[in-house]
Parts: structure tokens; sequence; C-alpha cells
């Protein structure tokens, strides 16, 4: 399968574009591509485009966009997760999985137990690194549709302003199965929190709103690992 490139821009049959010194480097450097050799470019709309390579000059290329590839579609269920912020290491692993795993769209939390510091420097650089760790992951695993991540907010304000849909808590102390949860629309939301988990302000919270807190297996799974976990039962269940 030829390489794929992510293009932040519109995309049309025929015509030319410069790409961006990153793209360049990697078909150069890291893919080792020759000019005339093709490749794919995908904007995040469900459209990918066969492109040739064209050398320009040592650190720069073009694109030559020759035809479009099927649309991918989309599935007929919306899988969406509200993580709490943890590690680093962890949340990019979590957003590069769940990418893979079809996510449609991710809200980064600030929970009672987040350790990130809340500077609205640090937190911008690190929504920008984590938009581009789910675009990496896309372009490895062939997926046409980039995950909508949300801005990062604190978990009472998400409850109170996240519209309507299927909301699952993962705790380990969920008295409930994935199983005994009915689907009541086509668009579920999977809550995870931090290293430390949920308060217990938050979870008198969740269980005001009547939230089901649903466990995954007899064992403590890892903050990065139960969203996970639980897309692929949503996959599972809902295929």
């Amino acid at each position: 399968m030829p390489s794929r490139i992510y293009y932040q821009g519109p995309l049309e049959v025929g015509i030319k574009l410069l790409l961006p010194a990153p793209a360049c480097q990697h078909l150069r450097q890291v893919l080792r591509l020759k000019s005339g050799e093709a490749f794919i470019l995908f904007n995040g709309t469900g459209v990918d485009f066969n492109a040739q390579l064209i050398l320009t000059g040592r650190n720069k290329a073009e694109a030559l966009i020759q035809n479009t590839l099927p649309q991918q579609s989309k599935s007929a269920f919306t899988l969406n997760i509200a993580c709490a912020i943890i590690k680093n290491n962890a949340m990019d692993f979590l957003l590069q999985k769940a990418t893979e795993l079809g996510v449609e769209k991710i809200t980064p939390l600030l929970t009672d137990f987040c350790t990130i510091k809340q500077n609205k420097t640090i937190l911008e650089k690190k929504q920008q690194h984590w938009l581009n760790i789910c675009i990496s992951a896309a372009e490895q695993c062939g997926r046409s549709y980039i995950p909508q991540l949300e801005p990062i907010q604190t978990l009472n304000y998400w409850l109170d302003t996240e519209p309507n849909s299927s909301r699952i808590l993962l705790h380990q102390a969920g008295d409930r199965k994935f199983s005994d949860k009915p689907i009541k629309n086509n668009q579920i939301t999977l809550i995870s929190g931090p290293e430390g988990g949920f308060s217990n302000k938050e979870l008198i919270k969740f269980k005001q709103l009547d939230y089901p807190k649903m466990r995954i297996g007899d064992y403590i799974l890892r903050a990065e690992t139960a969203p996970l976990a639980g897309l692929a039962l949503c996959h599972y269940l809902l295929l």
C-alpha cells in the first residue's frame, strides 16, 4: 500500500501543490521516495487522493494529484471518549490507539486528580501535540477521517454542556457489564478517569446524573487501557 500523507488544506484532482516541509522530509528521508513515485494524500474529510511526488529542490517537493480513491463510509454508530488527562506517554498511546479504533470525538478532561499544570501555554501546546498524534495515527492505519479533538475542559463544564448521548462511566467498582447496557441511540460516549481515579465528589455527581458505572473484566486496568478496551467492546457489541 502506498504511503499516506496528511495535508491541511483543500485537495482536488489535477492540481499541483507544494508540500509542507515535514511532509517533504518524511517522504524523502524516511520513506526514501523518488521523483515520480506514488503516494496518497488526504485531508481528513473522508477522501483519499492518489498523488505523484515531484522533487523540485534539495528540500522542496510538490504533489500532483491524479485521482480519488473510493470514499470511506462512516460507521452507523458514533463512539466518543471523554478522558481525564493522564501522563504524557500514556496519553499519547491512548490517543493513537483510540484513533486506530475509530473514535469519532475525543474530549480531554481536567478532573480533581489530574496532575497536569493548568497553564494556558502548556495546555495549548498539549492540544496541538495531541492533534498531531491523531493525524499520525490516521496516516498509518489508513483512516481518512481525523477524530475531532475537543478543547481541554473541566469535567464539570463538560457534564453541563455536552450534547445528549448514551454515556458510560468506566470504573473498576462498576456493578454492571457492557452486555447489560442497552444501546438507546447510535452515539456512545465512554468516560474514563486519571491514574488516581475520580474523586468522591465526582463520583457523587455521576450518580446524581444516573450514569451507569460499568466495569471491564475482573482486573483493574490502567488509565490508558480502560477506554481502549471499552471502545473494542462497543465495536464487538454493535457490529
